[in-house]
């Protein structure tokens, strides 16, 4: 009985902690550090990219230096998600509140598939 009791709980403990992380650890530390070196890795080939003053579809390369900066205008002091969830077509996305020394920006983040690993969209907005 003992057993069967700590099979279910390490089970359910189990389903909380993958599904207690929508983004990788890397990507939130890169949001709330600001350095877009640590995003960089999981950008695909191509990015649509938008913050308040860049909107365009560009390379991996070219978002990095865009989401840099973004972030030298904008310093980093925290961000956290806000919501995640799976977008039609087997995509799956996440919003974030990024806290910053300029104000609070809202972060969109697409994934391609389910397994959040590739970003092929950010969009930076003013919070309001």
């Amino acid at each position: 009985m003992i057993r069967l009791i700590f099979l279910i709980s390490f089970t359910l403990l189990l389903q909380y902690s993958t599904h207690a992380q929508p983004v990788n650890v890397k990507i939130i530390e890169g949001f709330k550090s600001g350095n877009a070196s640590l995003i960089d890795p999981y950008l695909t080939k191509e990015v649509d990219f938008i913050d308040p003053t860049n909107e365009g579809i560009f390379s991996r390369a070219t978002t990095k230096n865009k989401l840099s900066e973004f972030f030298t205008r904008n310093k980093a002091n925290d961000f956290s998600i806000k919501h995640h969830g799976n977008s039609p077509g087997n995509d799956s996305y996440c919003i974030g509140i990024l806290s910053t020394d300029k104000g609070i920006f809202r972060v969109y983040l697409l994934y391609v598939g389910s397994e959040r690993t590739q970003i092929s969209e950010i969009r930076i907005e003013e919070d309001e």
